[in-house]
Parts: C-alpha cells; sequence; structure tokens
C-alpha cells in the first residue's frame, strides 16, 4: 500500500468497553455503513500486555537495555506467533495473516521491528520457526539485537502509527471504503495512548448494565465460573477506568462517544447521531438486538447473583451511567 493510498484514509474508529458489552455487535453495525471497513478480529496488539502501549513505554520512560530486548521478543512473539499464526482452536478469528495476507503482515511488522532496533531485522525461511525468526538463538550469536532508546517518543509514535495505518488500511480501501473501525474491549483502558497514535481517531466506548455484563460473562469458556470471581474481575476493570477516564483528555468532546447497549437497542436511530457525530453521512441503520439476550440477567434464576452484584459493584453503576 503506497502512502498516498494509506493518507485516503478519512476516519480512524476504535471500540472498547469491559468484554461482554456489545462491542463485537457495534462493530458490525458500523461496517455496513458505506464509507467504514469493519477489522474482523480483535487484533489485540496496540493494547495487550506485550503490545505497542507497552513497548512505546519500555523503550522510552522505561528503557533498559534488558527489558527492552525482552519487550521487543514478546511483541515480536506476540505478533507473528500468538495473534498472527498460531492455530489455538477457539481463537481462529484473531489469526491476523487472513486478516491483513501474510506477506503484508510480515513486511510491515519487519519495517517497524528494523526501526525500533539497531540490526537488520530479517525473516529467514529456512528457520525451524515458521516464517522464520529474528532474535538470536544459541547457534546464532553473531546476530545481536540492541533495541533503540527513544529520549525523544515523538519518532517512535510515528513509526507505531504507520504499522496501525498501514495494517488497517489495506483491507479497508481494497473494500472502497475511507475509513476502519476496530474493537478490541481493553481498548478504553489504553485511550490516551490510541489518541497519542492517531490525535484524529475516534473512540466509542460501549456500556452495558454491569448485571449484564455479569450474566453474560459468567457463561463465556475463558471467564470463571464463579459470579464471585467475575465480579472481581469486574471490579478491577471498573477502578482502572475510573482512574482513565478522570484522566484522559480527548483532541476533542467528539472524538470520545459513550453509548449504552440498551439505549442502542431501544433507539436503533441513535446509530446514526453517532455516525454523524464522526462526520459520516446517515445510513440504513442495522441495529437489532434482542432484549431477551440483554436483558437475560432480569430472570429469576439470576435474582440472586443480580443483587450481589448490585452490592458488589454499587459504585461502579453510576460510572457506567446506570442507576441501582
Amino acid at each position: 500500500m503506497t502512502k498516498d493510498a494509506q493518507h485516503q484514509i478519512r476516519h480512524r474508529i476504535f471500540i472498547g468497553g469491559t468484554g461482554r458489552c456489545g462491542t463485537g455487535e457495534l462493530l458490525w453495525w458500523l461496517g455496513q455503513h458505506p464509507d467504514i471497513h469493519a477489522i474482523p478480529a480483535e487484533t489485540r496488539f496496540i493494547v495487550d500486555p506485550d503490545g505497542l502501549a507497552k513497548l512505546s513505554r519500555i523503550l522510552t520512560i522505561e528503557y533498559t537495555p534488558d527489558t527492552s530486548y525482552t519487550g521487543l521478543k514478546r511483541f515480536d512473539e506476540l505478533m507473528r506467533f500468538v495473534l498472527g499464526y498460531a492455530d489455538d482452536g477457539d481463537f481462529k478469528e484473531t489469526k491476523l495473516y487472513s486478516v491483513f495476507g501474510r506477506e503484508h503482515f510480515l513486511e510491515t511488522l519487519r519495517q517497524l521491528m528494523v526501526f525500533m532496533t539497531h540490526f537488520e531485522y530479517t525473516y529467514d525461511s529456512g528457520s525451524d520457526l515458521v516464517d522464520g525468526y529474528c532474535f538470536p538463538s544459541t547457534n546464532q550469536k553473531r546476530r545481536v539485537v540492541i533495541p533503540r532508546y527513544f529520549e525523544d517518543p515523538t519518532a517512535l509514535t510515528a513509526a507505531m502509527a504507520r504499522f496501525v495505518d498501514r495494517l488497517f488500511s489495506k483491507p479497508a480501501l481494497e473494500s472502497g471504503k475511507i475509513g476502519w473501525c476496530e474493537k478490541t474491549p481493553f481498548n478504553i483502558l489504553e485511550a490516551p495512548f490510541l489518541w497519542t497514535l492517531f490525535p484524529d481517531a475516534t473512540l466509542i466506548h460501549i456500556t452495558r448494565d454491569p448485571r449484564g455484563v455479569l450474566e453474560s460473562m459468567q457463561r463465556q469458556r475463558w471467564a470463571p465460573d464463579d459470579p464471585n470471581h467475575v465480579m472481581v474481575v469486574l471490579n478491577n476493570i471498573y477502578a482502572r477506568w475510573a482512574h482513565v477516564k478522570e484522566a484522559m483528555s480527548p483532541p476533542s468532546p467528539e472524538q470520545y462517544i459513550e453509548v449504552k447497549l440498551e439505549d442502542l437497542a431501544a433507539d436503533p436511530q441513535l446509530l446514526n447521531r453517532i455516525v454523524r457525530q464522526m462526520g459520516l453521512p446517515e445510513y440504513d441503520s442495522p441495529v437489532a438486538c434482542d432484549p431477551h439476550r440483554i436483558y437475560a440477567w432480569q430472570r429469576p434464576k439470576f435474582h440472586e447473583t443480580a443483587n450481589l452484584c448490585t452490592r458488589s459493584l454499587a459504585p461502579y453503576f453510576p460510572l457506567m451511567g446506570y442507576e441501582i
């Protein structure tokens, strides 16, 4: 993708939330807009523990040679083997080779790694590892990886933004659209970093009644079975979000949008009001929600757990815009 083609992108949208709050539905709805391409995966590599947000800190204010070396290696492994290639069964949709194209994905990653290191970053197709290696093993001591220290983070931030935009813009432009939209629930917890990368981006935080989040989350394979344990998880997310929200400063008020899943379900035209706020034309809003699913927490069999959730998470209901 050429630099000029990348500059055809006019809208960059991130979606976030607690998880189990409607992020996937909102992504699909926005992806039906004639100008917006929905990235069909939780790309995760911006906000994950070994992702760009963490890497930006350990190459700048948290730099040490060992910490930065380990961070670069773990980022490379995250991209190529956790998110890029490896087949771990239930999460095939996160495999980024298929989303962005293997060749484009690897070349875009290589360019970023070259910029962040003092060595020639290459992939050796003869390696035992899929798509090669970049960090030395015991029989490759001649290959030295030296992380760069960025005293001024400006250049690093620009390189990371180019990396994200080159990946996300390619499928958007190929589908004839001038904007992309990506959803990873914990985007909300790295909101300041997202705006550092893209000062023109819009962050949409979709919220849901905490009791609904709890009811849905405890049914997921990856979540704890015990609702008390799920409440601990949610308590930590809400507490962290409270600090992030208090400190964050969107480039403009219009670039942070908070919307309730319940409101979208009740008023499908609310989605058009959101796209107008982002400077997009209205379209045939595709919103359709099953109220029985959204309000499953109101079923009698969940009554006791819902009451426990209300008491346990009471401080965070107002934060998320809900009354007890």
